[in-house]
């Protein structure tokens, strides 16, 4: 993301370019269980996407799915 200028309310300023890759995965056990795995920023780029709100980093989800 190249940086550009924010202003909501009491909020304003520039935000600085970023750059933030995924990763997506999935894993069939049976017909019956899965699993699915993502990572976002898996880069762990601390970042900023609005003024005002909280710095970002990595993120990791698991899920688990069941069938009957």
């Amino acid at each position: 993301m190249d940086a550009f200028p924010w202003s909501s309310g009491i909020y304003y300023g520039k935000i600085s370019s970023y750059f933030i890759g995924d990763l997506h995965a999935s894993y069939a056990f049976n017909k019956h269980l899965a699993a699915m795995l993502t990572i976002n920023n898996i880069l762990d780029h601390r970042h900023v996407e609005i003024m005002g709100g909280p710095t970002l980093g990595r993120s990791i989800i698991l899920r688990l799915q069941a069938k009957l």
